[in-house]
C-alpha cells in the first residue's frame, strides 16, 4: 500500500523529502480551513482522523484537498483519549512519506517555514517555536519511517518505538516563523476543559506511582498544576507545583517554572505575603539566574506596592540579561517575551523615578522609546520621561 501511495505523490525533485500532514478533528468547520490553508503548500500527503464530527468538517476537509489536488485519506473513529487517538493517527501515516507534520486542527503557521532544511537534516524529530500567550518549543515534525507512540491523558509526550533515544533538532527555531496555537478548536468551547484535564492528570499521577512504563509520573504532577492554574484553581495549583518541587530527577526548566507560577499565584491570592512570594522568586533565580522573569515579576510587584528600592534592586539585574532571542535559544519552556527588553527597562524607569535616579531613568527610556514592541505605550513612556526630567536633584 505504501508503494502505491508514494507513486501518487508528485516528486518532481527526487531529492526532496516528502511530508505527510496529520491532524485530528471534531466539529472544527469554523477553524480547520485556516489550518489547511496554512500547511497545504508544504505537504505531499495528508491523514485526517475525525473523532465524531456532526457538522461539515469532514466534507470541508475532503473538498479542500480535492481542490488542491493533494492525495490523502480521512478516517473516522471513536474518541478514546489523546494518547490512543494520536497514536492511531500516526499509525495510519506510517511510512507513507519521509516525515510527518503534526498540528492541531486550529493551529496555523505564522511566517514562511524553510522545509528544504529537511533535505539535508537527519534528526528524527524537530522543534518549532509555538506561541500561546508565551513562546515555547514543541515537536512538530517526526521521522515517518519510525513507529511513534503518544503517552498521557493530556499534555501528551511521545516515544519512538524503533529507537529509544531518538535525535532532536532545533534547526527550525526562528523568530520570523512560529506556530500560532489559537485555542479556537471545538474543545475550547468547554469552559471546564482545563479543570477536567487537571482531574485526569491527577488520576494519571496516582495510577503511575507503581507502574510507569512511559515515565509519566513526574510529568503528571507538573501538568496537573498547570491545568489547575489555567482553570483558575490557584490554591490547588500551588499545592501541585510544590509537590513537583519535592520530587527527584525532575526537569530544571519545570522546576524553574513551578517557582515562577507559585509566586504568580501568591501575588494574586495573597499579595501581602511578600516574604513567601520572594522565597519562590529567589528559588527560581537560584535555578536560572540568567532569566529575566523572576527579577521582573518581583520588581513589578514591589513597584505596585510602593517598595521602589527593592523593586529597583531586582529589576536592575535584568539589564545585562535582557536579550530575549539569546535566552529563547537556550531554553525550551515558556520564555516570556514581555519580561525582557524593552519591557524591563520600562518598569525599571518607574523605580528610578521614585528613587530620584533621574539620569539613569532617562537613559533607560531613551533606549526603548522607539522600540516597535511598545509602540502602543509610547505616549505614556514619553510622559514618564517628562516626569523624570522634572525631578529636582
Amino acid at each position: 500500500m505504501e508503494n502505491n501511495i508514494e507513486n501518487m505523490i508528485n516528486k518532481s525533485n527526487q531529492n526532496k523529502k516528502t511530508i505527510c500532514f496529520a491532524t485530528m478533528c471534531k466539529n472544527e468547520e469554523h477553524c480547520i480551513r485556516d489550518t489547511l490553508e496554512s500547511v497545504y503548500k508544504y505537504i505531499d500527503y495528508w491523514v485526517v482522523h475525525d473523532t465524531g464530527s456532526t457538522d461539515n468538517t469532514i466534507q470541508l476537509v475532503k473538498d479542500f484537498f480535492a481542490e488542491k489536488n493533494i492525495p490523502g485519506e480521512l478516517f473516522e473513529g471513536e474518541w478514546v483519549g489523546f494518547d490512543h487517538n494520536k497514536t492511531q493517527l500516526f499509525d495510519r501515516c506510517y511510512n507513507k512519506t519521509d516525515y510527518i507534520l503534526h498540528l492541531d486542527a486550529d493551529d496555523i503557521f505564522h511566517g514562511i517555514p524553510d522545509f528544504s532544511l529537511l533535505n539535508k537534516e537527519t534528526a528524527d524529530a524537530y522543534y518549532f517555536n509555538c506561541y500561546r500567550g508565551v513562546f515555547y518549543n514543541v515537536l512538530l515534525i517526526f521521522n515517518n519511517r519510525h513507529h511513534w507512540k503518544f503517552c498521557g491523558v493530556a499534555h501528551t509526550t511521545i516515544r519512538d518505538l524503533d529507537k529509544e533515544n531518538y535525535s532532536e533538532s532545533r534547526v527550525f527555531i526562528s523568530e520570523s516563523f512560529y506556530l500560532l496555537s489559537r485555542d479556537t478548536g471545538s474543545r475550547s468551547n468547554d469552559p471546564e476543559k482545563y479543570y477536567k484535564d487537571a482531574l485526569r492528570l491527577k488520576d494519571q499521577f496516582f495510577n503511575t506511582l507503581f507502574d510507569d512504563p512511559d515515565n509519566l509520573n513526574n510529568r503528571s504532577v507538573f501538568y496537573t498544576a498547570q491545568s489547575y492554574m489555567d482553570s483558575n484553581k490557584l490554591e490547588d495549583a500551588i499545592k501541585w507545583y510544590n509537590l513537583y518541587l519535592k520530587l527527584k530527577n525532575t526537569w530544571t526548566e519545570e522546576q524553574f517554572e513551578s517557582c515562577i507560577r507559585i509566586a504568580k499565584c501568591l501575588i494574586r491570592i495573597n499579595p501581602d505575603d511578600s516574604f513567601l512570594i520572594k522565597k519562590y522568586i529567589d528559588m527560581a533565580i537560584n535555578i536560572f539566574n540568567d532569566r529575566c522573569e523572576p527579577y521582573y515579576i518581583y520588581g513589578q510587584y514591589c513597584n505596585q506596592r510602593h517598595k521602589w528600592k527593592e523593586g529597583y534592586e531586582y529589576l536592575v539585574k535584568t539589564v545585562n540579561n535582557d536579550n530575549y532571542l539569546d535566552v529563547k535559544k537556550k531554553y525550551h519552556l515558556f520564555v516570556e517575551k514581555s519580561k525582557y527588553f524593552p519591557f524591563n527597562l520600562d518598569e525599571l524607569s518607574v523605580s528610578c523615578y521614585y528613587l530620584n535616579k533621574k539620569d539613569e531613568g532617562i537613559d533607560y527610556i531613551n533606549k526603548i522609546i522607539n522600540c516597535p514592541e511598545i509602540a502602543n505605550s509610547k505616549d505614556r513612556i514619553i510622559k514618564n520621561k517628562h516626569f523624570l526630567e522634572g525631578i529636582q536633584v
